[in-house]
């Protein structure tokens, strides 16, 4: 029956679980709706020209029409192949990288200056030279965001190996661990949350990245639609399509948040989370 606690084989009433607070998310979702709270007042008031700014419902009709004759999910499809492909690239890259600057002073004091000048390039500013070796391609995107994507994977793995227990690495060695074992059981488990760190910052920061230089450059994608879009003055294809970028950005986030807490519930960014 509701309203009696069960009791476990020694007599002590069993604890109950708290339930998990909402208000934090109520929060969040309303913070989500502000934008579109904020859209209907210049609309109703008149002083905003329609043809610039529609009533909220047109676009998302216009979406929903998008996504019927499938047109969104091929632009999303040609989107997420040029950042999934930067990412293994710039992974594929950062790691080994990272590992040689965090366990090898000299490396990383010798290239030092190197990294701070690279860093400093404006990821934009290299649109124009891409362009002009490849034109509006893949290759294009590609040559902008996997400099990007790499610099945040490579600092978190650097940052991670420097910080292993010196103790863990001397046990390893007075047992004569080889440095295939020392590296799978030692180096890439300490690594492992700094890592996942360094990819939810690329993943969120490339997807962003390639939606711009798919407007700038009409490479194929969500951005190349909205700048198509706007040339031809669709205002509400230029509308549905900016919906359909805010979207994958709020659902990248997501995703990467909910994968950091799946794979490394331990991480220290997690514990420090509110």
């Amino acid at each position: 029956m509701s309203g009696f606690v069960s009791l476990p084989s020694d007599g002590t009433p069993a604890r109950r679980s708290p339930p998990r607070p909402i208000g934090p998310w109520l929060g969040k979702a309303a913070f989500l709706l502000l934008p579109l709270a904020a859209w209907h007042p210049p609309v109703r008031s008149g002083k905003v020209v329609r043809a610039v700014l529609p009533r909220l419902d047109a676009p998302l009709r216009r979406l929903a029409a998008v996504i019927a004759a499938g047109d969104v999910p091929a632009r999303i499809g040609e989107t997420l192949t040029g950042w999934a492909i930067s990412l293994v690239i710039a992974t594929a890259t950062a790691v080994p990288l990272g590992i040689l600057l965090g366990s090898s002073a000299f490396a990383r004091q010798s290239s030092r200056l190197l990294v701070d000048a690279l860093r400093s390039v404006p990821p934009l500013g290299l649109i124009p030279l891409a362009l002009l070796l490849f034109g509006a391609r893949r290759q294009t995107e590609l040559m902008v965001t996997v400099p990007t994507m790499l610099w945040p994977i490579m600092l978190q793995v650097s940052h991670g190996v420097r910080d292993i227990d010196p103790m863990l690495v001397e046990t390893g060695r007075a047992f004569r661990l080889p440095k295939a074992t020392l590296l799978r059981h030692v180096l890439m488990p300490a690594v492992t949350p700094y890592l996942i760190t360094g990819l939810r910052l690329a993943a969120v920061m490339g997807l962003l990245l390639c939606i711009g230089i798919e407007v700038l450059t009409y490479v194929p994608g969500v951005g190349a639609a909205i700048a198509v879009a706007q040339s031809v003055g669709a205002v509400l294809d230029v509308y549905a399509y900016t919906l359909v970028a805010i979207g994958l950005g709020v659902a990248m986030t997501l995703a990467t948040y909910l994968a950091e807490g799946l794979l490394v519930p331990w991480s220290p960014a997690r514990r420090r989370r509110p």
